[in-house]
């Protein structure tokens, strides 16, 4: 409870990208409570990489972290996973178009499913996100095309609104339409306010959800104001743009904190929800072993004592059954598995006896032929 993660990075090149994302380590029981940096600066991956768009989404476990950031002049994320035995590299995926450096945010929905990434060069990009596996799935490219420098991304509580902060006008769109890009609503237009006076302009630029339900937004200047959105949930101007509302005892300049969903919970239900639901299957009589694992056509299971099976399933991590072929072999001292039908990600073998249920995860990798 008291360890925590910081990512961060440097920009490198002096004009656009970074070349390194570091992780720093903290220990919040140190220093009489006040906490202490006890490991600083490790560097977790070199590249060249767009800055400033570390974002973060919990695992469907419950527990562990999904944390995501964007290589520069291609489609290229990397995504790590934080679980309780450190930071690892999981993989990479090439989806959506090629970015170059822009000013602009990154962020997860509240419930996790799904991603956004708005700058001013490569406009909008919707993608939905599987906690399960670290996977996007589905971009959808939503086309902006206005005269905009700076721009911020951030969703509704409910994460079914978007809205996009485009340094003169702030958009929202509906992402319960079939066609994202024509519920496309301005819903404020930059005052010509400044704060305190000219030429500090409140020209809107990053935006963050916070714990009340609000969104407040950053000025693109060093400015004694931000932005809010009272009503996010809420379809056009219902959803009360409040422009300078905000009034801060000291200057700002661009920032907005940038802190993942702590409250987001397990994927109910689902099979990889590893730490509730799975769990509270196994009973404990028999132990259920699989090998190899990861697995790239077949994969064998064995049990410690003799029981009889009555049916075995393949399920992906939606706890959809999957089509595969089993035999019982060497006396009934192991069940072989066909995965070679599998495609590469996570899944779970279930064997049903007559007294019990066992559930063991595996992973199955691309078949090399």
């Amino acid at each position: 409870p008291s360890q925590y993660y910081l990512f961060h990075n440097t920009v490198d090149d002096s004009v656009a990208y970074a070349y390194h994302i570091y992780y720093s380590e903290i220990d919040m029981s140190l220093n009489s409570g006040l906490g202490a940096v006890t490991s600083k600066n490790n560097v977790l991956l070199n590249d060249t990489l767009i800055p400033g768009r570390i974002t973060a989404v919990k695992h469907g476990n419950g527990r562990d972290w999904w944390v995501v950031f964007h290589k520069g002049h291609m489609s290229r994320y990397f995504i790590y996973l934080v679980d309780t035995l450190g930071i690892h590299f999981h993989s990479s995926q090439d989806i959506g178009p090629n970015l170059s450096f822009a000013l602009g945010q990154a962020c997860f929905s509240p419930d996790g499913s799904k991603f956004a990434m708005y700058d001013a060069l490569n406009d909008l990009e919707i993608m939905d996100f599987d906690r399960c596996l670290g996977q996007f799935r589905n971009p959808v490219h939503v086309p902006i095309n206005d005269s905009a420098v700076s721009a911020g991304v951030a969703f509704s509580p409910n994460s079914l609104v978007l809205y996009a902060s485009s340094m003169l006008y702030i958009y929202q769109f509906d992402l319960t339409d079939t066609n994202i890009s024509s519920t496309k609503t301005t819903v404020a237009v930059w005052d010509n306010s400044y704060s305190p006076n000219p030429p500090a302009a409140t020209i809107f630029y990053q935006c963050k959800l916070a714990p009340d339900g609000k969104i407040y937004l950053s000025c693109a200047n060093s400015t004694l104001d931000l932005h809010v959105i009272n009503y996010p949930d809420s379809l056009g101007l219902g959803c009360n743009v409040c422009q300078h509302c905000i009034h801060l005892p000291a200057y700002n300049a661009f920032t907005i904190p940038n802190h993942p969903n702590y409250h987001l919970g397990s994927l109910s239900g689902s099979l990889c929800d590893t730490i509730t639901s799975v769990q509270n299957l196994q009973v404990q009589s028999s132990t259920l072993e699989l090998f190899p694992n990861p697995v790239r056509e077949r994969v064998y299971a064995s049990l410690n004592q003799t029981v009889k099976i009555k049916n075995v399933k393949v399920l992906n991590a939606f706890g959809q059954e999957m089509p595969v072929n089993y035999s019982i072999i060497k006396n009934g001292e192991y069940i072989e598995v066909n995965t070679s039908s599998l495609s590469q990600g996570v899944y779970y073998l279930e064997l049903l006896s007559e007294k019990e249920k066992l559930v063991k995860k595996f992973v199955c990798m691309p078949n090399l032929r």
